[in-house]
């Protein structure tokens, strides 16, 4: 790994959950946060965002639904049934590239967080580098 360059990072500090800066785009170029935010990653989720209803309807995502809801089982065993939509995420640290994703909402109880989970995460070389704090794209 000595040769493997940071692409892009973000501190981490031991007592806090790895997480990486990203903005949520819709089709129709509507975006969220208009600022880099700072979103969990949870590897237990094995879809690609998981948005709380809120924010999912600001980006006008009903519009682009996929027609069969999804069903995942969470790291602590929850099941959660999402309906999902297509959308990109932006890694602003990274480039200004859009990356396709499916972004779910669950469909009964809703989440307050966002969650990166590891659809999107396994387009990427992830390093969580708890010795200097980082999580890095290497």
């Amino acid at each position: 790994m000595a040769d493997e360059k940071e692409i892009a990072y973000w501190d981490w500090r031991s007592e806090d959950p790895p997480c990486m800066g990203i903005q949520i785009q819709s089709p129709e170029g509507i975006v969220y946060p208009l600022e880099e935010q700072l979103t969990l990653i949870d590897t237990g989720y094995s879809g690609g965002i998981l948005l709380p209803k809120q924010i999912y309807r600001r980006l006008h995502l009903h519009k682009w639904e996929y027609p069969d809801p999804e069903i995942y089982i969470m790291a602590n065993e929850k099941e959660i049934k999402t309906i999902q939509a297509r959308g990109y995420i932006i890694v602003p640290r990274l480039s200004s590239e859009l990356i396709e994703v499916k972004i779910d909402t669950p469909k009964e109880e809703d989440t307050k967080d966002i969650l990166l989970g590891c659809e999107f995460i396994r387009q990427f070389k992830l390093l969580l580098n708890g010795l200097n704090g980082k999580v890095c794209i290497i």
